[in-house]
Order: structure tokens, then C-alpha cells, then sequence
């Protein structure tokens, strides 16, 4: 490893390294490149950890996919003051845990931001693991909504198969999907929760209606295939 470290080192002393009148030096150590620098404990170890990162956030991207907000703010203090109630719903959940969330709650009361603030979490404590030594295996999780589903399947045309949106979130090992409850997909819906439910696959949903009028519009067969892998979270009333 140290060996395959230095030689990156020198091969990239030129775009990785800062430089002065007298070429190339270690910001770390201050050691003219490549003189001593790629040798040295320090230095191996930022390049370690540099790899460790960058593992990380493209892995990362390649597994954590869709349409996720990008709300740094989602997840911290002064959103958990604002929203305490969804704070309280996320504090111990976990997106890959192999349990879901279905969070049912008016406009505000801080479903969408709370999920988001959960994978916000997520992602910093793979970060702060690597900087700690580790090399985290960031989990699969796809985030869409009912109405990007919906729009899915009706723009797929006919003879071609199962969207790939549609045949991911079948499939994939956590799936999230945003804004249940007014795109109509009632019956989309209840294919890919129930080909996730045979599966064994946790379901995480927000929805502006309560539970009661959910189980109206999407039935009941629904409603406890979401709840078998999930914990239900009622912002409207009592949880």
C-alpha cells in the first residue's frame, strides 16, 4: 500500500502539490517533492485518507440516486428545533436499516426535510469515517416521489417493458418515495410495494393525508404491506 501510495505521489507531484519559485513542497510537511515526502508517515496517511474519501463520495453517488433535495440544512439544529416532532421521528432511523418510515403529516410539519436531514446524516458519518481510518460501503437507496413514478409509466412506451424507474424501485434495497397521495397512482403503487413487501424490502413514504384517508383512497391491503417493514409516524395527530 505505501509503495503504490508513494509512486501516486510522485507521479501526480506536479497537479497535487503547491509550488514556489523552488518547485514542488508538501503542505503537510513542507518536504521539497519528490525529495522525502511520499515517504513519510503523514503524508501516506493524507493520501490514504484522500482515497478513502474519494471511494466514498463516488461510490456514493453511484448508489445513493434520484431526486433527493439538496438541503444541507435538513437534519440539524435549527431544523430540529423548527420541525421537533419529525426530528423525534428520525433520531433513531436509520435509511438502510431494513426498517422503512411512512410519515403522514400536513404541509410543514417537516416530512421531506426529515428524511433528507436522515441521509444528510448518513453521508456525514461516512465522511467522518473515513477521516477516522475506515472505508464505509455506502448503501443503496433510491429516492422518487408517486407523481415521478406516475409520469414514469405513462411516458414508457408500450411493448418496451417495465420502466427503469419503475423495475429500480421495485428492487432496490431502500427505497423512499416522496408525495404520496395526489398523482393517482394508486394502483403503480401497490405493484412495487407489494413486489417489495414478497421481498422483504423496507418501503419509506411521506403523504399529506392522515392515515384514515389514506387507507381510503389506497386500501388497506396497501397501507399494511408499507407498515410490515416500517414504522408509522402520524405528525397530524398523537404518533
Amino acid at each position: 500500500m505505501i509503495e503504490s501510495t508513494q509512486a501516486r505521489y510522485f507521479a501526480a507531484a506536479h497537479a497535487r502539490f503547491p509550488r514556489d519559485e523552488d518547485g514542488a513542497y508538501c503542505p503537510v510537511c513542507s518536504a521539497r517533492i519528490p525529495d522525502g515526502c511520499p515517504s513519510c508517515d503523514p503524508c501516506v496517511e493524507r493520501s490514504r485518507a484522500i482515497d478513502r474519501r474519494v471511494y466514498f463520495t463516488s461510490t456514493w453517488s453511484n448508489r445513493v440516486t434520484g431526486d433527493i433535495p439538496r438541503w444541507p440544512w435538513a437534519g440539524g439544529d435549527e431544523w430540529a428545533a423548527s420541525c421537533p416532532r419529525a426530528a423525534e421521528a428520525i433520531a433513531s432511523w436509520e435509511p438502510h436499516s431494513g426498517t422503512g418510515l411512512a410519515i403522514f403529516g400536513p404541509t410543514g410539519a417537516g416530512k421531506t426535510s426529515a428524511l433528507v436531514g436522515a441521509i444528510n446524516r448518513l453521508y456525514q458519518r461516512g465522511l467522518d469515517a473515513c477521516a477516522e481510518g475506515h472505508k464505509p460501503d455506502p448503501p443503496r437507496i433510491l429516492w422518487t416521489s408517486e407523481a415521478a413514478l406516475v409520469r414514469a409509466q405513462r411516458e414508457h412506451p408500450l411493448g418496451k417493458g417495465t420502466p427503469d424507474l419503475i423495475r429500480d424501485a421495485s428492487r432496490i434495497r431502500s427505497l423512499v418515495v416522496d408525495e404520496v397521495g395526489f398523482a393517482r397512482g394508486e394502483a403503480l403503487l401497490m405493484e412495487i410495494v407489494d413486489a417489495r413487501y414478497r421481498a422483504e424490502l423496507p418501503t419509506t413514504i411521506t403523504s399529506g393525508r392522515t392515515r384514515a384517508d389514506f387507507v381510503e383512497v389506497y386500501g388497506d391491503a396497501l397501507y399494511r404491506r408499507i407498515g410490515s417493514h416500517a414504522t408509522i409516524v402520524d405528525l397530524h395527530g398523537e404518533s
